[in-house]
Parts: C-alpha cells; structure tokens; sequence
C-alpha cells in the first residue's frame, strides 16, 4: 500500500497493519528522511528496524544488475535486509537528549553563518575604506565607517580616444586659467571634499555635456546647410566628427574660449 507522509497517512497504516498479530517494520534511513514515521511507530510500541539506504542500494545491485529505485523495488529490498538480519538495527525512542542535540547543532550552525556574513561585511569595509577597517569593529562602528565614505564616480572608459583626448585638455586648459569659470567649478569641487581627480573628472562631465550640446546645434544648423561639414552619427550611439569639425571644435574651446562651461 502507499500512504502519505503525514499523520492521517501514518494511522491508515497502522489500521492496515492490525491484521498481523506479530510485526515489524523496516524503515528504510530511519535516522534521516524516514525518522518522523520511525520514531511515531516506536512511540506506539511497535518494533522498527534502521535499513541504511546503502545495504538496500547494494541488495539492488546484487539481485538486479542495477540501482534502479522504485517504491515497490525499495520496500521489497529493505525487507530483505530486515529479514535476513544484516546491517538492520533496532530504533529507540528519542529522549530530550535528542532534542538538545537538534538545538546545539542549530546554534553551532547560526553561529557559524553569523561569523561568514561578518567575514564577508568586513571584507567589503576594508576594501572600500582607505587603510583598512579595523579587525575588532562594532555594528555600530562600521555604521559609522559606511557613512564616512564618499562615493566615488569614474567616467567611462569607452569612446573615442581623440574626443576624450580633446575634453581632456580643455579642462587642463581651463584649470590653468586662473579666472576662467571651469577654474572656479573645480576649486567649488575640491571646497566640497573631493580629491583634483575627482574634481577634473566632475568638470570633464560638465564639458561632455556642453560639447554634445554644441554637436546637436551643428547638426541641426547642418541639416539647413548640406554643404558644410557632415555629423556623423553611428548606429551603436556614438558620434563621429569630421577631422576638420573636430580639431575647429576643440581649439575654439581649449583656446579661445577658455572659460566656457556651462551653468
């Protein structure tokens, strides 16, 4: 017969099984996934014998050529082993001791988790703080620690080398220029706490953003005069300027125009 594993299962079992005065059962891994059946029937007076589930694996092999496992194949080799007496043993009740036993190795395994994750946490402090964190730190030391650290963004370092190039020496050109408003956007960014690479990379941004502005309003004004010098825009969304557009461009910024950032 084939029963659920719950209680109402478990009593239809027993009312089928009061039809043989003498009786016993063997539990296949009564100490693992078959413990609750096994220690219900024990607590009911019953004989239960503990088949490991490696003798019925090699009871299997040995009568089959294979260790195919069905429900039907599976009851008929843990009966084997039961009545012939080989690696069965006998199951007792478990007392409080088992029960303490269940909590200790609970305890011992949140503990260990608890140290994993505070392993992992101060990991991630050591590497984000400037000289490390400190190997005995409190919840709320490391919160303190978290809030201290400023965010830091980098610009990407995909597109064109020779567009990065030129952005790149315009801000030099405006950082060197004592009275230019690129100078004053980047001493407002050091005032704010930010390192000079920080601060260079912040006015890079802003130029980024002016020059793309500038690249729109060409292709617009181009777009009205189709002989003038082609924009050229690529479909994977970067943007191509004529050799002669691009070096105009960069010089008018760099040079002539020294103190144009945007507000």
């Amino acid at each position: 017969m084939r029963i659920d594993a719950s209680l109402v299962g478990y009593r239809e079992l027993m009312r089928w099984a009061k039809q043989f005065p003498e009786r016993r059962w063997a539990v296949e891994n009564a100490r693992g996934l078959g413990r609750h059946l096994a220690q219900w029937l024990v607590a009911r007076g019953e004989v239960v014998l503990d088949v490991p589930s490696t003798a019925t694996a090699r009871v299997r092999e040995l009568s089959r050529g294979s260790r195919r496992k069905t429900d039907v194949i599976d009851a008929a080799t843990a009966e084997s082993v039961a009545a012939l007496h080989g690696d069965a043993t006998v199951v007792t009740a478990e007392d409080h001791t088992t029960v303490f036993a269940l909590l200790e190795e609970r305890r011992a395994n949140v503990a260990a988790q608890r140290d994993c994750v505070a392993n992992q946490l101060h990991a991630v402090l050591r590497d984000l703080t400037p000289g490390g964190a400190a190997l005995a730190i409190t919840a709320k030391s490391a919160a303190t620690l978290l809030r201290s650290i400023r965010t830091r963004h980098r610009l990407s370092r995909a597109g064109g080398r020779r567009l990065n190039s030129a952005i790149h020496l315009i801000a030099v050109t405006q950082v060197r220029m004592r009275n230019s408003i690129g100078r004053a956007y980047f001493d407002k960014k050091i005032a704010e706490g930010k390192t000079r690479n920080e601060a260079m990379r912040c006015l890079k941004r802003r130029l980024a953003n002016h020059i793309w502005r500038m690249m729109i309003a060409d292709e617009r004004r181009l777009t009205d005069e189709p002989t003038g010098p082609v924009l050229h825009v690529c479909h994977s969304g970067t943007t191509q300027l004529s050799h002669h557009v691009f070096a105009y461009r960069s010089r008018d910024l760099a040079v002539g125009h020294g103190d144009l950032v945007p507000d």
